[in-house]
């Protein structure tokens, strides 16, 4: 392991499947200092001073397409990592009040799918992706990745 790094144990409630980090790292300077910003820190696929200085070029151009899709449809985006499992995202909706309704497939999830793709295959640039027919792609990852089955929240 190199210098500056560290193994973090996950715990996961069996009850509902949800996971979390039993010892995070909480030393935010240490955490978010300038190599994180260029992608050389705890997420080498992130590199957030390229997509400052070349949005345009940038393969998170994708995921912001595909969230201006989803928001004018009036759907919430899905633009956050968590650790919730569709049961415990379930659980968690229905325990504060909110009606747990199936998300399904949304507009722009083709944009942002292939802003996923790009980013765990740490692409910055998408210009060289852009002729790939993701519209074809898109029902296969939407279902390898389980994207549909994350519930959203309706107040009740």
């Amino acid at each position: 392991m190199a210098e500056g790094q560290r193994v973090f144990s996950l715990l996961r409630c069996t009850g509902c499947g949800f996971v979390w980090v039993a010892d995070p790292w909480t030393d935010s300077a240490a955490i978010y200092d300038d190599r994180y910003y260029r992608g050389e820190g705890s997420d080498p696929s992130v590199d957030y001073a390229f997509e400052y200085h070349h949005p345009e070029a940038s393969v998170r151009q994708a995921e912001w397409d595909g969230i201006l899709a989803a928001v004018s449809a009036c759907e919430p985006p899905e633009i956050h990592v968590s650790y919730f499992t569709p049961r415990a995202m379930t659980l968690a909706l229905e325990g504060t009040g909110f009606r747990a309704t199936p998300r399904g497939t949304l507009p722009g999830d083709a944009s942002i799918l292939r802003y996923k793709i790009l980013k765990g295959l740490r692409r910055k640039r998408q210009r060289a992706w852009q002729g790939w027919p993701w519209s074809l792609l898109t029902p296969v990852f939407h279902r390898r990745l389980g994207m549909g089955e994350m519930p959203l929240g309706r107040a009740v």
